[in-house]
């Protein structure tokens, strides 16, 4: 549960940043990528962030969530609504806006991070069976 709560604290903290604090993070990850050879523009990555933040969250939802006996349908429900929260979140900040396109990428990351694990558990029964 530690690792969870650590990823929602996460996309809280990002979620109240206010926009230079975002455009600074995103400049910042920009260059580095850049050392590496990986040129992008600042709203790619600021945008992608949220399939890769979503996508993690998503496999530890997931883990979390099946310890507690809840079915896939309830962790992408879980998933999806701390997504539209954390957009929601950014109509009453001042320097925010809601996004639609962040929206939709937070879902998909979430729901890419509970297909792999869905995978893997089926994966995991199918070679434990005899």
């Amino acid at each position: 549960m530690e690792s969870c709560s650590l990823q929602q604290l996460i996309i809280l903290l990002l979620t109240l940043q206010d926009a230079t604090g975002t455009a600074k993070l995103s400049e910042g990850l920009r260059l580095w990528l850049e050392r590496f050879g990986l040129k992008s523009d600042f709203h790619s990555i600021r945008s992608n962030a949220h399939l890769v933040l979503y996508f993690l969250f998503g496999i530890t939802l997931c883990l979390y969530g099946k310890e507690c006996g809840w079915t896939w349908w309830a962790i992408l429900a879980v998933g999806c609504c701390v997504g539209l929260t954390d957009e929601g979140i950014k109509v009453l900040l001042p320097t925010r806006e809601f996004d639609v396109v962040d929206l939709v990428k937070d879902w998909i990351g979430v729901a890419v991070g509970t297909g792999v694990v869905a995978i893997s558990q089926h994966r995991k029964k199918e070679i434990s069976k005899p």
